[in-house]
Order: structure tokens, then C-alpha cells, then sequence
């Protein structure tokens, strides 16, 4: 009888993880499949003209994002000829700028991500080609096969002035009862210790569509907009210094949408 119930327990829990990895992969795959965009994002209209374009391998995976806004001071321009290849390797993705304009280089930017078993990311490296010190690594923790915090460490290098302190970020995320994201809390932490900086990001006003946006996780474009089943229309962010609000920036847009009630993307 024993031996029947560590089965039946072992089985339980092979099916529950097996479920959880297949909800995960459906939901990745019942995204559509953009080949092009307004690069401001799900706009209801694209008066500028400017597209973003997509491409995927057999497996339906983005591979190529073309098209990136670059700031020369004072202005800001949208380059057509500047792309962003996505190399899968195993469990591992190469993330890098390139550009197709002749004798011209782009600052590659290089983030290498670790992928887990259903594909959620649960590593990213960010070097710092300038300072060591700032070399990012991300951790990405899941429950219930949401996202719930992402903690970001640099190496061990203490802070001498005007304290002695190991420098860190935490980021927590919480959701509503649909599965949308509501809301991540982002702190500055000090020897693990809640202080400095504090970004509180809010998403509301979800709809009822499909998320367009759920391929495109891997880049941090689109990162917040894909974590969601729906698309919010509403965004606020307030940054805060020592819990003393210091800007609050507030977004509200509409969507267009098909007969079915589904996002018009192109």
C-alpha cells in the first residue's frame, strides 16, 4: 500500500508538470505570427509609416527583429537598416544589434538568456564591454508558472563611498484574477536591503484580445507586454527616491480590433 501511494504521488506530480510545461507552450504557440509592426507598439494607428518586421525559424521562434530607434542628440531616428538577431543554441539565446548599412557598425549590445524546460527565461547575462563592475545578471523566479520576482546582482564588488555596501535589484511581480500582470515593484537593494531607488509599474485596463506580444518576450521591448493573456491600455510608472515620489508618468491608448475582438496588429 505504501509503494502504491509513492506512485500515485510521483505520477500526480509528473502530471502536474507536464500540464504546467504544455499550458505554457500552448500559450506561446496560439500567439500570431507578426511579420510586421508599428514601432511604437499595438497602436490603433500608424500615421508615421514606419514599420517594425519580423522573422522566425520552422519551429516558430523570432529570430530577426529589423528596424531601431537611435538617439542623436537632439533628435531621435527610426533606422530601418539596424537589426536585432535572436540565435538559439540548446537551451540558450544570443540577443545582438547588427546593421545592413555598408561600412557603418552598431553597438551590439549582447544578452545572452538561459532558457528552462518550458521555455520561460531563468538566466540573462548583460556585459559591460566599458566596466566589469556593471556586468548584469538577472535570475528569474517562477511560481505557479508566472514570474514573480527577477533579482538583478553585479559582480561582488563593494561600494566605498559614502558606505560600505554590495549593490543589488529586486523586482517583483503581481497579478490579477485573470492572469494579467497588475502591477511590479522595483527596488534599489543595499547589502539586501530595501533602499534607494523604487519604481512602482502599474498595467490596467486589460482587454479581452489575445496577446500578440507573447513571442516577443525575449526582448525587453516588449518584455512587460508580453508577460499578460490580455493587452492593457492603460500604464503608469512612478519612480521614487528613499520612498519619496520624485516622477509619475501616465499612459492611456486604444486598440483596433478585428470581428472577433482580437488586436489589429498590422
Amino acid at each position: 500500500m505504501k509503494q502504491l501511494l509513492i506512485f500515485l504521488t510521483i505520477g500526480i506530480l509528473l502530471f502536474s508538470c507536464s500540464s504546467n510545461e504544455e499550458e505554457i507552450e500552448n500559450d506561446q504557440n496560439n500567439a500570431p505570427l507578426i511579420t510586421k509592426m508599428s514601432p511604437y507598439g499595438l497602436t490603433s494607428e500608424n500615421q508615421s509609416g514606419l514599420y517594425t518586421y519580423f522573422e522566425y525559424d520552422n519551429a516558430k521562434r523570432l529570430t530577426k527583429k529589423s528596424g531601431k530607434f537611435i538617439e542623436i542628440n537632439p533628435r531621435t531616428f527610426y533606422i530601418n537598416e539596424i537589426y536585432t538577431s535572436l540565435e538559439y543554441d540548446n537551451n540558450t539565446v544570443t540577443v545582438e544589434n547588427f546593421t545592413t548599412l555598408v561600412g557603418k557598425s552598431v553597438p551590439k549590445e549582447s544578452i545572452y538568456i538561459t532558457l528552462n524546460k518550458s521555455m520561460q527565461i531563468e538566466k540573462k547575462e548583460i556585459p559591460n564591454g566599458y566596466n566589469n563592475s556593471w556586468h548584469r545578471k538577472l535570475v528569474y523566479y517562477y511560481s505557479d508558472n508566472k514570474l514573480v520576482e527577477i533579482k538583478t546582482t553585479f559582480p561582488n564588488t563593494p561600494y566605498t563611498f559614502p558606505d560600505n555596501y554590495l549593490l543589488t535589484y529586486s523586482e517583483k511581480f503581481y497579478y490579477d484574477s485573470n492572469s494579467n500582470l497588475s502591477k511590479t515593484e522595483y527596488f534599489e537593494q543595499r547589502n539586501g536591503v530595501n533602499k534607494g531607488e523604487k519604481i512602482v509599474r502599474i498595467f490596467e485596463n486589460y482587454d479581452d484580445s489575445i496577446n500578440p506580444l507573447k513571442r516577443f518576450y525575449l526582448l525587453d521591448q516588449y518584455f512587460y507586454g508580453s508577460i499578460s493573456k490580455n493587452n492593457y491600455t492603460k500604464y503608469t510608472e512612478i519612480h521614487y527616491d528613499d520612498d519619496v515620489e520624485t516622477t509619475k508618468y501616465e499612459s492611456n491608448w486604444k486598440y483596433l480590433y478585428d470581428e472577433k475582438g482580437n488586436i489589429l496588429v498590422n
